[in-house]
């Protein structure tokens, strides 16, 4: 019953932002039937700089440069701030629209160099540019370019590896400042950087340079959440290898609760059995194993989740260690936030509990009792003589029917009012049956933010960790 993430498909991204950025207008792309209403813009750096580049844009940074270096260190840069300036024009601009504007997260992704077959393919083994070449030789004393002739010994390799994998270290931690500056005028977002897994696939550090203990540090000084991508070379193996890639990264940081796994819902290159997609049982352990490991999980991508598989993904994804029920009454043990279905209202740790929407108790991590309202059960007991029966439908008091935070607590304080203490890494909706009519956060009145939802009301709540008191019609 855990909410599962959904990577609705990065790519689509770029598209998108040809379309924007060589001045047309977003119509044109909602003609294409691109879709971004739940995803943040992810920094794919050449389309964003070639885009800008074929507007016509030169930005010149007001600096002289001396010599060809320079010339190339003031390209470098001015390429480097064009790309900033564009996603900042995007957010400006659709920083406050119904469709466009990303409500979920700013996505930082890819930031590291082609291709899986490494130095083994010359001709895709980047980079390889005129200003990286002239860093190297200037710390190492020869061109890498030799590499692929003359000097082929392992030594002079590794050197020039390491030294890729810092340069992709440099540029993610620059990324990672530019985007949590950005932020500021976004800071209910969350920040997701997602990072190709090197630890279970020791290879990929030499292949596309990517090192995790080179950004895994970041997390002591930036907030954000850590997204390991499963790579391509293993997704042939079996679910068992999640608890196995979460072994390897726990020692490397002190805020593990911050990473995440993310795993690719498509058509495998190598042989696999019986299906070439995940489907069925072999998803749903995949899902499980996952969500066994990592406390968030992101499947990519909406779309090729085949649709049987869609509605069983949440029980698949729900990690409880213990379940079992005496008569009316069930107790459960979870490390995360579950879901129970339940049919009415509900008793939870023999209170009354306010987050249900009348088929689904949703309950904060730990163990916890859950059983029927006394004086219901009492009334069914003499009608019936049974103790259990069908309970009625929920009460005509006001109840949170769904909530995308990590809920903490919940507690009815009067007919119209309740509690929720949650945790969030991005801001949070509460989908309420009535409507809200005060809001307090930590103690202090706030302003109302609320969107129509059908019959329903969506109630924003900011990113973080608060104790919210809820106040309704």
């Amino acid at each position: 019953m855990r909410a599962v993430d959904l990577d609705v498909g990065m790519h689509q991204v770029d598209v998108l932002a040809q379309q924007f950025f060589d001045g047309n207008d977003v119509s044109r792309a909602a003609r294409h039937g691109q879709e971004t209403r739940h995803i943040a813009g992810q920094l794919e750096l050449d389309h964003l700089v070639n885009l800008r580049q074929q507007a016509g844009v030169v930005d010149q940074p007001e600096f002289v440069g001396q010599g060809l270096l320079d010339t190339e260190e003031r390209d470098e840069k001015t390429r480097r701030q064009s790309a900033i300036r564009l996603f900042e024009d995007f957010l400006a601009k659709y920083h406050n629209d119904d469709r466009w504007t990303p409500d979920a997260m700013f996505r930082l992704a890819e930031l590291y160099f082609e291709s899986l077959e490494g130095a083994g393919n010359p001709a895709r083994f980047t980079p390889m540019n005129d200003d990286v070449r002239r860093e190297f030789r200037a710390a190492h004393g020869f061109d890498p370019i030799e590499l692929f002739h003359d000097r082929k010994d392992a030594p002079s390799l590794k050197l020039f590896l390491d030294f890729r994998a810092a340069l992709a270290g440099r540029i993610q931690e620059e990324w990672i400042g530019e985007i949590e500056k950005v932020r500021h005028a976004r800071p209910e977002l969350d920040f997701v950087l997602t990072h190709v897994d090197d630890r279970f696939d020791t290879g990929m550090k030499d292949a596309i340079g990517a090192d995790v203990t080179r950004v895994l540090p970041q997390l002591e000084t930036h907030d954000f959440t850590f997204l390991i991508e499963d790579p391509a070379t293993v997704w042939n193996l079996g679910p068992q290898r999640y608890p196995e890639i979460a072994k390897r990264y726990q020692p490397l940081t002190r805020h593990a609760a911050r990473l995440a796994i993310d795993i690719n819902i498509v058509d495998r290159y190598q042989d696999v059995y019986p299906t070439r997609q995940q489907t069925g049982t072999e998803l749903f352990e995949l899902v499980h194993l996952a969500s066994s490991a990592f406390p968030r999980v992101a499947l990519y991508f909406e779309n090729s989740i085949l649709p049987p598989d869609l509605s069983l993904l949440p029980a698949a994804g729900a990690v409880v260690s213990r379940f079992e029920r005496n008569g009316s009454k069930a107790t459960l043990d979870s490390p995360h936030m579950v879901g129970l279905a339940w049919r009415g209202d509900a008793l939870v740790d023999g209170r009354p509990w306010p987050v249900s929407d009348g088929n689904t108790v949703w309950l904060p991590a730990g163990a916890h009792t859950v059983e029927p309202p006394v004086l219901l059960e009492a009334r069914n007991r003499v009608a019936t003589g049974e103790q259990v029966v069908e309970p009625a439908l929920l009460s005509g008091l006001p109840h949170v029917l769904d909530f995308n935070g990590e809920l903490r607590s919940a507690e009815r304080t009067d007919d119209s009012t309740f509690e929720l203490s949650y945790e969030n890494s991005s801001r949070a909706f509460a989908l309420l049956d009535r409507r809200p009519a005060r809001l307090e956060i930590d103690g202090a009145a706030v302003g109302l933010t609320v969107l129509p939802s059908g019959k329903h009301f969506s109630l924003l709540l900011p990113r973080g960790q608060h104790l919210v008191t809820i106040h309704t019609e």
